[in-house]
């Protein structure tokens, strides 16, 4: 009795030792493919807007400053006496109806105006907010904001929506032309990651590459703005 008791014991053991082997065999195989998937989505660095890469890039700016490249373009310089914008208006069908206003080139307020490339509905969001910016500021301080100060206050706004994830760049370029009294005309430009700079002329949009290249070579601090004659027109 005693001696098949063992081998029913010894068999038992055989039997859940082998189960226990498959169950283990099976459980590495599914971490290895877990694994193998987690380390998948640990390199897709560009799903989120908040992670950086192996180079150490933010993919998502870089993705929202492709959409503006191939946007229409727009153009800033400053001259003797002043700053000139222009702008490419988007005609997508001959069946729309004419807008009153321009849909390129905006003003903020009475002494800032800029140029919009990129997403409109991001560009039209941004530009209601610059111009409460304005408003607040000139009724608290009874005077018209800083040109830079309020670059500076949108540029916050676009770096924001870089730390967070769960919400969108803005894929909007902008080129500010204002003046005060503070430090004359400037120009200014910012792009969707949030950084800004000053320039004496600068393009953005499709072909800015080309068109800031021609204008290293051709811009000179004594242009002077004239209005064009009735033949040119």
């Amino acid at each position: 009795f005693f001696f098949f008791q063992a081998e029913d014991g010894i068999r038992d053991a055989q039997e859940s030792r082998g189960l226990g082997d498959v169950y283990k065999r099976q459980t590495q195989s599914t971490w290895g493919l877990y694994k193998s998937e987690y380390i998948k989505m640990s390199r897709r660095f560009d799903s989120k807007v908040n992670s950086f890469s192996a180079e150490g890039k933010l993919l998502q700016v870089e993705y929202a400053v492709e959409a503006i490249n191939k946007s229409r373009p727009g153009i800033g310089a400053l001259i003797k006496d002043g700053a000139i914008l222009g702008a490419v208006k988007d005609v997508v069908s001959a069946l729309l109806e004419r807008t009153r206003q321009s849909e390129k080139i905006y003003c903020l307020d009475k002494n800032i105006y800029c140029v919009v490339s990129g997403v409109s509905a991001d560009g039209n969001y941004l530009i209601d907010y610059a111009r409460g910016l304005a408003q607040d500021y000139r009724f608290q301080m009874r005077e018209y904001i800083n040109v830079e100060k309020l670059v500076v206050d949108i540029c916050d706004q676009k770096q924001y929506y870089t730390q967070f994830g769960g919400s969108r760049l803005f894929g909007a370029a902008f080129i500010y032309a204002g003046y005060d009294t503070t430090h004359g005309f400037q120009l200014y430009n910012s792009d969707p990651s949030g950084n800004y700079a000053g320039w004496k002329a600068t393009a953005i949009g499709t072909n800015s590459i080309a068109a800031n290249s021609f204008l290293k070579d051709e811009y000179q601090d004594c242009l002077l703005y004239t209005s064009p004659s009735p033949r040119d027109s």
